[in-house]
């Protein structure tokens, strides 16, 4: 009466997200295909656009490839951080495998076409073994290409949550690898270039294969220098809160990169924890368990608490145009049931004790909802353009007023007491906070006068006592 058994519902529940799923595939499938894109340089070409599927936990990212022949349907995660493609295979993976997207294991006795790689020979590798076979993304029909990848076994450790059968790298192209980069994924004739445009459950996502759906107000990066970048590398220029910029213990010119394997903005140390002191709450660092982060506690009653925090800002030049992160989409909240105070959780993270670094910017893919990328893997260059995200203006905390000698430090929103302690006998006066002179000096001085008033005696004195001899 109630239903049915608990198993029988579970399996309605499994059938309707599958038949959801399969609905939302097919109108995505359905807007996908050979697409008119913009090169970098502002002419229109021949590329395509793929659809996008988001795994809300852990904000992963992947698209639907075919691969081999007959065609086995293999779900591939987007990895900004590596840029080999990897598959694992069939025969080591588990009798039981993840539901929807699902680890299904790329099956080599299945596909006529797969091979070890004759370019290459069957190399050892610490995780896998170099191969190729056809791949062909789900919506470009006619675009299969021969592609050398690697073949990796599969590890319980390692692969335990993973709901994906594979990683497709999207790092810069690098020379001397034994592996084909990403872009031999798509036609020669399209352009090195790619973009993403996450969305998370806000909307559609997609990848565009060889340009951009448009080049109006993308912002360029400059071009990266680094020999074997760890990530889709950038510099970044003037990093603020509020109005006010985020300082650096060293430098105002940051390396930074898009990993798509994280979901969280990472920063710096010292820029870590002075985007803390821009939130107007009560903010504190997690516990233990969850180093690096922190959350921030509203009063009861706060309205649009997580809508309303404030924006990382950044530029790409020195001079270039400000892009913003509203921290609305790294965040989650809750209401206390005690005493109704609402708790806003940040997927911000401290580089120096997440990452053991502390000059280094991540910015992971709840970030990219907020700006559409375009990467020109050839050039190793990104460009941002700025999504319109935000529902409610952002709220700043209010600036304090100084009083006496103190001054403003916009970077951490305080005022700083005067120098005093650079000077000799001074302190700072708490009520007036200004510089005053300590009783000691009074003493000191009184002590040198008296000291010269004796010796001026001494050598009058003595002065006389020359003069009668």
């Amino acid at each position: 009466k109630g239903g049915g058994t608990d198993e029988a519902k579970g399996s309605r529940s499994r059938s309707a997200a599958a038949a959801a799923a399969a609905a939302a595939a097919a109108s995505l499938m359905a807007l996908a295909g050979e697409f008119k894109v913009y090169h970098p340089n502002g002419t229109t070409a021949t590329g395509g656009v793929t659809p996008v599927y988001f795994l809300g936990d852990p904000a992963m990212y992947y698209v639907r490839m075919d691969v081999g022949n007959p065609p086995q349907l293999q779900t591939m995660v987007l990895d900004t951080g590596i840029d080999v493609t990897f598959l694992v295979e069939r025969n080591t993976c588990p009798s039981s495998l993840p539901e929807e997207p699902g680890l299904t294991c790329y099956d080599t006795s299945v596909s006529e076409t797969f091979r070890t790689s004759s370019a290459h020979g069957n190399l050892p590798r610490e995780y896998c073994r170099i191969s190729a076979d056809y791949f062909q993304f789900e919506s470009l029909n006619g675009t299969a290409t021969d592609f050398i990848f690697c073949l990796g076994t599969y590890e319980p450790s390692a692969y335990a949550d993973w709901h994906w059968d594979g990683v497709i790298g999207m790092n810069y192209l690098s020379t001397g690898d034994e592996f084909e980069p990403v872009t031999q994924l798509w036609p020669q004739q399209w352009a090195d270039v790619y973009s993403l445009d996450f969305n998370g459950d806000r909307g559609d996502s997609w990848l565009y294969l060889g340009g951009s759906d448009s080049i109006e107000g993308l912002v360029w990066s400059e071009t990266t220098v680094t020999r074997k970048p760890r990530n889709v590398e950038f510099t970044l220029f003037q990093s603020g809160m509020c109005g006010e910029q985020l300082k650096h213990e060293s430098t105002n010119i940051l390396l930074s990169a898009v990993a798509t394997d994280t979901p969280c903005l990472a920063l710096p140390d010292d820029l870590y924890h002075q985007l803390m002191a821009w939130i107007d709450a009560d903010c504190e660092e997690d516990d233990e368990e969850t180093p690096g982060s922190f959350h921030c506690t509203f009063p009861p009653g706060t309205e649009d608490a997580m809508a309303s925090l404030p924006s990382y800002r950044f530029r790409l030049a020195q001079d270039g145009e400000e892009l913003f992160v509203p921290l609305e989409v790294l965040a989650s909240q809750e209401t206390s049931l005690k005493d109704h105070s609402v708790r806003v959780s940040l997927c911000v993270e401290n580089m120096k004790e997440v990452y053991n670094s502390n000059t280094y910017v991540v910015m992971g893919t709840r970030v990219l909802e907020a700006l559409y990328m375009v990467v020109d893997m050839r050039i190793r260059r990104v460009a941002f353009r700025q999504k319109e995200v935000r529902t409610v203006p952002e709220r700043c905390p209010a600036r304090p007023q100084c009083a006496g000698q103190q001054t403003y430090d916009g970077t951490w929103n305080v005022c700083v007491d005067p120098p005093c302690s650079d000077y000799f006998f001074q302190y700072v006066d708490d009520e007036t906070k200004t510089c005053r002179v300590s009783k000691v000096a009074y003493l000191v001085v009184a002590l040198v006068i008296g000291v010269m008033c004796v010796l001026e005696v001494l050598v009058g004195e003595a002065y006389i006592r020359v003069a009668r001899a």
